[in-house]
């Protein structure tokens, strides 16, 4: 008799212990998605974080690399540290700096495979990195070497800052010994580009091109190309 009421009894409980246990591993599983979400969170603010000082570190790392203008000019004028200090073994040889502009960044987020996080946080992941792709206020730079040329077109007034800053850039950060300065161009030209006479890169005893700017008649004078390799970007 009794253990028919024991029987009984695990009938009649078994629904309310698999009720039970339903609610038990729901409430289980409520809290372990709290857990993971949390640490999510943590995680991505931390990622955050840490792109945001890279992004400021690669930042300073590339004006550094790629000074401005008015620094090499100074350098150069004085003698300083950075004067001619670009040699033909540094990838950075030949290199020209435009400008600052937003540039793709050189820092990359390695994620997991798709599917691992539920969509919503797998969006706000996403958007996080492609929030850092980018890194804006840097330099915008070309390698002479690897452009072939480059041009200038318009007139005197529209681009002769540029076409100087180009030309300031290259004498100011190569030696003479391995980049050589003529010129070919129009009266027009020859005040724009009288600075040229008196700097060692057009009276280089390494040129390969016979006489100097300073010999030559007004309407004989740029080219820019490196002693060992040829490229120049036309006046």
């Amino acid at each position: 008799m009794t253990g028919r009421v024991m029987s009984l009894l695990f009938v009649v409980m078994a629904p309310v212990m698999m009720i039970g246990n339903h609610v038990t591993q729901k409430r289980q599983k409520r809290k372990r998605l709290e857990r993971d979400v949390e640490r999510f969170e943590e995680k991505l603010t931390s990622l955050r974080e840490v792109l945001k000082e890279e992004k400021e570190t690669e930042r300073s790392v590339r004006l550094r690399e790629a000074p401005a203008t008015q620094h090499v000019y100074v350098e150069a004028m004085r003698h300083g540290p950075l004067l001619w200090t670009r040699r033909p073994e540094h990838w950075s040889f030949l290199n020209v700096r435009f400008g600052l502009g937003t540039m793709p960044s050189r820092n990359t987020v390695k994620t997991g495979g798709k599917g691992q996080l539920m969509k919503e946080y797998q969006e706000i992941l996403d958007n996080l990195v492609e929030q850092y792709e980018d890194v804006d206020g840097v330099p915008v730079v070309e390698n002479l070497y690897d452009a072939g040329a480059l041009g200038f077109a318009g007139p005197p007034a529209r681009v002769v800052g540029s076409l100087n800053a180009v030309l300031l850039q290259l004498t100011g950060l190569h030696s003479p010994s391995e980049l050589v300065v003529t010129s070919i161009v129009s009266p027009v030209w020859t005040q724009h580009l009288q600075w040229l006479t008196w700097i060692p890169h057009t009276s280089s005893a390494h040129s390969p091109i016979e006489g100097t700017t300073s010999r030559t008649p007004p309407r004989v004078r740029s080219a820019c190309s490196p002693s060992s390799r040829s490229s120049s970007p036309p006046a």
